[in-house]
């Protein structure tokens, strides 16, 4: 996807009249835009890593293990999918604002808050994770994390052009960070079904 956005910009860029289906193509492709296949993509993967962690709460509950935290998770990720199809958190800086009594709070200091706040309350969560999961679930939610705040933070920094790389590089950090986090979280899931559905030693059996 994000070759074929680049490929439609470069087009655009050489073409002096861009034609309907190359505005067609850069629109469908566009990581701006809301009804676009980058935002379904998204939008979708999100969903889905939220269903699978309400699964999993729901397999861990029925085993008498720790489940609460993989529904807060699967919660979570839930409110991701909404936000990234309505991009509600562009909406959380003025409101907070005007709650505080302050001009408008930039959303990279209430991602932070939000990440830390969440980190700290699942990190029980993570130490008794096997050490593979517990990294790649890390690795997954620095990368998503950057890719929401991190990006944000120093895009005035970057130098102004036709190429939006600031808001590219902010969508394929989230994108590969919720991929991610969902291979880590359904290989776990499926280690976990394995172990309940395995077996009783004969000793326990007869036991």
């Amino acid at each position: 996807m994000t070759v074929l956005n680049l490929v439609g910009h470069v087009n655009g860029q050489t073409a002096e009249n861009q034609s309907a289906w190359l505005a067609s193509w850069n629109k469908f492709f566009s990581f701006q835009q809301p009804l676009s296949l980058p935002n379904w993509f998204s939008t979708l993967v999100l969903a889905i890593t939220g269903l699978a962690a309400s699964e999993l709460a729901a397999e861990q509950r029925r085993a008498g293990e720790r489940w609460i935290s993989w529904e807060v998770i699967a919660g979570v990720f839930v409110l991701l999918s909404v936000d990234e199809a309505m991009s509600i958190h562009g909406r959380l800086g003025p409101l907070l604002g005007a709650v505080l009594s302050v001009p408008v709070v930039p959303w990279v200091v209430i991602a932070v808050a939000l990440a830390m706040t969440f980190c700290l309350l699942m990190l029980p969560l993570l130490l008794s994770l096997p050490r593979p999961t517990a990294l790649a679930m890390v690795l997954a939610g620095v990368l998503f994390v950057l890719g929401a705040a991190g990006v944000e933070a120093v895009e005035g920094l970057l130098p102004a052009g036709g190429l939006d790389l600031p808001n590219l590089v902010e969508e394929v950090l989230e994108m590969v960070g919720s991929a991610l986090f969902l291979v880590a979280l359904v290989g776990y899931r499926d280690t976990v079904g394995r172990r309940q559905r395995a077996p009783l030693p004969s000793t326990e059996r007869s036991a």
